[in-house]
């Protein structure tokens, strides 16, 4: 009798769980779709670039690509300089441009049984970004952990989290619903802390992105370049 009871008492919590996830993400989903769209972030004019000569001094941002040329600057990537726009943790983003997502998802327990310095602690173990450019994820996954709970455990549940690409999903179909949310509710404040983001320079990643925010002004074919003739180690 008390076991079926437990059960019943079980079962009713899980119901209710499962409810108020549902409510939650559908919130979570109506704020994402009206939250203004993130393709003017990858789109604009403004560009970071170095100089060749002297590739580890600070990368500067210029208004426009002619600009960057006129100075005799190498376009790094689309976008103003920020705490990831230097050699180090550009070559970071290309060398795991395959696995980034999957290694900073495994630190994604520490988001809500840790502190900031606990995630920053973990994504600089798995992925090896300076400080500075980690702290940029960290603070991502921590707001996305915010603003986009129910929608990342419905997503999880409904065995879409597997795949990064649901057709249908979000704009366009590119995203499952999760990466949609962190997308729209936590992107942009990302991408002006990051200043670099794999769509900015120019590279295809494990996430599908829409072509039209891949930057085309970039001067280096990062996937293929030999960091050391181009000064970077």
């Amino acid at each position: 009798f008390w076991t079926l009871r437990v059960l019943l008492g079980f079962g009713f919590v899980l119901y209710g769980f499962f409810i108020f996830m549902l409510i939650g993400s559908r919130a979570e989903n109506d704020k994402a779709a009206r939250a203004p769209s993130t393709t003017k972030f990858f789109t604009l004019d403004a560009v970071c670039a170095f100089d060749p000569k002297h590739p580890l001094e600070e990368f500067r941002t210029f208004d426009n690509k002619d600009l960057a040329h006129l100075a005799n600057y190498t376009i790094a990537h689309c976008g103003e300089c920020a705490y990831c726009s230097n050699p180090h943790d550009i070559q970071v983003y290309v060398e795991t441009r395959k696995t980034i997502a999957k290694k900073s998802k495994q630190c994604g327990p520490k988001v809500y049984f840790g502190s900031k310095g606990d995630v920053s602690d973990c994504l600089e173990s798995k992925i090896g970004f300076t400080r500075d450019c980690t702290n940029c994820w960290a603070e991502n996954m921590i707001n996305t952990g915010d603003k986009c709970l129910f929608t990342c455990l419905r997503t999880l549940f409904s065995g879409f989290m597997a795949e990064n690409n649901v057709k249908g999903s979000g704009e366009g179909g590119w995203l499952n619903a999760c990466l949609y949310c962190d997308e729209k509710r936590s992107g942009p404040a990302f991408v002006t802390c990051s200043g670099v983001a794999r769509r900015r320079l120019g590279i295809v990643s494990e996430i599908e992105r829409n072509p039209e925010e891949q930057c085309k002004n970039v001067d280096v074919d990062w996937v293929n370049v030999d960091f050391d003739e181009i000064g970077f180690n």
